[in-house]
């Protein structure tokens, strides 16, 4: 079997799915293509083209899974001409397809033709995206949808219509997608990790009573200024009480200051660094030397449906963690969870204790062994087996797609 990983929408600076060193694209394509791999098939990821909000075209090709060949950028019209020629390719010589992002107009009568091709297409969703706490001006909000009517969550709803089978990270939005009759055929298969890369940064915990621990949270503010709000008013305090200092990874010009948003005391803060491709993360947190991390959610309805991802890629990398209560992150049974501000308090507190964050950062990393690509990865075969077993029938699309 021959499994082709296509990523393909409008994105915007912070939100590269089509880069394979973007953690959508890495986690549910990269790793999972290492899985199959490793099951005797083949995998790899076609040649993707997308558009950035600003206008700049952005493409890149690998192929097989584990080797770039090229990666392009560009102003100019040039691209415009290839960029048809990689869509009428797209599926040639594959079995199944797996999609990843696609919001364009176009994307589900590719996947008709796709089908009456013999071949199996399947969506991939990461995210819980048709809701209404999205920042303003993200693809994925409503004010971007009336302004690029071509490239949008709705036509990314159509793809998942249209599609033999759904895969999803969590079992709320495996949830949605059936109550709303989008598509019968709805797989949760959980994010997944590379334990070894994680521990390349060498992040560990110890036990030395002397050690005055920092505190440290990664990501991006665009899209999660409401999850570190909910901590203003906490952290700050918390920081000051304890002569404690806070770094922020994964800074990006032009978004809101994580310290900002938090509210904290500047004479707290011991850095920011920026974003950089999620393989050289690792090394990153422990240049950063995060010794206790942070993972606030918002109470609102794209967070229900968020992954215990942050989370799991803390525990890898040895990082002792206060998790926002959530049914993910009690499934994955890693770090310590917090519900109310009183909670955080308690939380932080409890990791003040070297030995105590030792103890939470081994469990944590007990817990990532079992989310290892190797561990796991034979889910992700299971499912895309079925899908291609001889004799299983193929589902009709709900779809009506017009040529």
């Amino acid at each position: 079997m021959k499994i082709a990983f296509a990523a393909q929408g409008v994105v915007g600076p912070s939100d590269g799915v089509a880069d394979p060193r973007n953690p959508v694209t890495y986690v549910r394509s990269y790793l999972t293509g290492l899985a199959l791999q490793a099951a005797g098939h083949e995998a790899c990821m076609v040649p993707t083209l997308v558009q950035l909000a600003g206008g700049e075209l952005v493409g890149s090709f690998e192929f097989p899974v584990g080797m770039v060949d090229q990666t392009y950028r560009a102003r100019s019209p040039w691209l415009r001409p290839l960029a048809k020629r990689l869509r009428r390719d797209l599926f040639d010589g594959v079995d199944v397809v797996v999609t990843l992002g696609w919001m364009t107009r176009d994307a589900p009568e590719q996947i008709r033709r796709a089908r009456a091709n013999g071949q199996v297409v399947i969506a991939d969703l990461a995210d819980w995206l048709w809701c209404d706490t999205h920042a303003p001006g993200s693809p994925k909000s409503d004010d971007y949808s009336a302004r690029y009517p071509n490239q949008n969550r709705e036509h990314l709803r159509r793809v998942v219509m249209a599609a033999d089978a759904v895969t999803v990270t969590t079992p709320y939005i495996a949830e949605r997608i059936r109550r709303w009759g989008w598509n019968e055929n709805v797989f949760v298969l959980r994010n997944m990790i590379d334990v070894p890369m994680w521990q390349n940064g060498q992040q560990r915990q110890t036990e030395d009573a002397g050690n005055r621990p920092t505190v440290g949270w990664y990501g991006e503010t665009l899209l999660r200024h409401e999850d570190l709000s909910t901590l203003r008013g906490v952290l700050g305090p918390f920081l000051v009480d304890h002569g404690l200092r806070f770094v922020h990874v994964g800074d990006f010009p032009g978004q809101p200051a994580a310290t900002e948003l938090l509210g904290l005391d500047p004479a707290t803060v011991a850095g920011t660094f920026e974003q950089v491709p999620i393989q050289q993360l690792p090394s990153l947190l422990a240049t950063a030397g995060i010794d206790i991390g942070l993972v606030p959610l918002a109470d609102h309805e794209f967070n229900a449906g968020k992954s215990f991802l942050k989370g799991l890629e803390m525990a890898a990398a040895g990082i002792s963690f206060v998790a926002q209560a959530h049914p993910e992150y009690e499934a994955l049974g890693a770090g310590i969870l917090a519900r109310t501000p009183q909670d955080w308090w308690q939380a932080l507190e409890r990791l003040l204790d070297p030995q105590e964050r030792v103890k939470v950062a081994a469990d944590g990393l007990a817990r990532a062994a079992g989310h290892d690509w190797r561990a796991r990865g034979q889910e992700w075969v299971e499912v895309y087996e079925s899908l291609t077993s001889a004799g299983v029938p193929r589902r009709q699309s709900s779809l009506t797609v017009v040529p």
